[in-house]
C-alpha cells in the first residue's frame, strides 16, 4: 500500500510532469530527425538522378572566361561502383580516402584570325646546310594575357631545285620545342540547390568537351566523419551551474539544487 501511495505521490508531482514533458520532447527529436534523413535521403536521390542525365553547361562568365559546370553524382563507394566504374576505377587509383573527384577532357581549338592578333613574336634565321640546301629556324610567341601563353620553336627545311628560274622546294618543318603556360582554376559550388563541379580558363579557344564528378557520401566515408564527428562519450570534466532534481529521503519529497557544479561528462548531446 505504501508504495502505491508513493508512485501515485510521484505522479501527481509536478516533476513528474516535467519528466513526461522531457520525455515528449525527446521523442518529437527522433521523430524530427528521421523526418530530416528522408528528406536529405530524397534529396540525394533527385540530385544523382540529374548528375545521371545533365550534360556540362558551357558559358562566359563576367571576367570572360570560359566556364564548364556540372551536376556531380553523391554516392558511396560501393554504389560508384554500379552507377559509374569509369569514376570508380579514378577513384580507386588515388592514394588516401578520397572525399571528390572530378574529370574533364579538355579540346582546343584557334583559327587563324585569333591567332593573328595575338602573336607577339615571329623571326627566323637563314642557315646555309650546302650551295643548295638551307635551314630557317624560327619561333612565334603567342601572349593571350598576363598568365596565358604559347611559345613555339621550330625548323624549316628546303632547297633550291632550279637557279634559272630560280624554285625552291619544301623538304620539312619540325617542332622541336614548345611551351605553354595555362591557367586552370577548379571548383565545386551548389548552384539551384545542387552540388555542382566546374572547371573554368581564360586561355581562349580552349573548350571542356566532357565533364563529370563525384563526391564520396560523407555518411558511408569513415574518415569524413571522423573529422566532423563531434566527442560524445567520456568528454572530460566541465564546470558551470548546474540544476539537479532530486528526491529528499529524509523529508520525503521532491527538491531541485541550484549552484556551481564540478562534473565530469560520461555522455554529451
Amino acid at each position: 500500500m505504501k508504495i502505491l501511495n508513493w508512485i501515485w505521490t510521484v505522479i501527481k508531482s509536478k516533476y513528474f510532469a516535467y519528466a513526461v514533458v522531457v520525455l515528449i520532447t525527446l521523442f518529437a527529436f527522433g521523430q524530427c530527425k528521421s523526418k530530416q534523413d528522408a528528406i536529405a535521403e530524397k534529396t540525394k536521390t533527385e540530385q544523382n538522378l540529374v548528375a545521371a542525365n545533365d550534360t556540362a553547361k558551357i558559358y562566359k562568365d563576367k571576367y570572360d572566361n570560359t566556364v564548364a559546370e556540372k551536376t556531380v553524382l553523391i554516392l558511396s563507394e560501393k554504389e560508384l561502383k554500379k552507377k559509374n566504374k569509369d569514376l570508380y576505377d579514378k577513384v580507386t587509383q588515388q592514394n588516401g580516402s578520397i572525399i571528390s573527384l572530378s574529370t574533364t577532357i579538355l579540346q582546343l581549338k584557334q583559327d587563324t584570325t585569333l591567332l593573328r592578333t595575338k602573336i607577339r613574336n615571329m623571326s627566323g634565321e637563314i642557315v646555309v646546310l650546302d650551295s643548295t640546301h638551307f635551314k630557317v629556324n624560327w619561333k612565334m610567341d603567342y601572349v593571350w594575357d598576363s598568365t596565358n601563353y604559347d611559345k613555339y620553336r621550330g625548323s624549316t627545311f628546303i632547297n633550291i631545285t632550279s637557279k634559272n628560274p630560280l624554285t625552291f622546294k619544301h623538304n620539312n618543318t619540325e617542332l622541336t620545342y614548345r611551351e605553354s603556360q595555362i591557367d586552370l582554376t577548379f571548383g565545386e559550388a551548389v548552384v539551384d540547390g545542387k552540388y555542382n563541379v566546374f572547371v573554368k580558363s581564360a586561355y581562349p579557344g580552349l573548350t571542356p568537351k566532357s565533364l563529370q564528378g563525384v563526391f564520396i557520401d560523407p555518411n558511408t566515408n569513415n574518415n569524413i566523419k571522423k573529422l566532423m564527428k563531434k566527442q560524445h562519450w567520456f568528454t572530460g570534466f566541465s564546470v558551470g551551474v548546474s540544476v539537479t532534481p532530486g528526491y529528499d529521503l529524509l523529508g520525503n519529497k521532491f527538491g531541485i539544487t541550484v549552484g556551481p557544479s564540478l562534473t565530469w561528462n560520461m555522455f554529451n548531446w
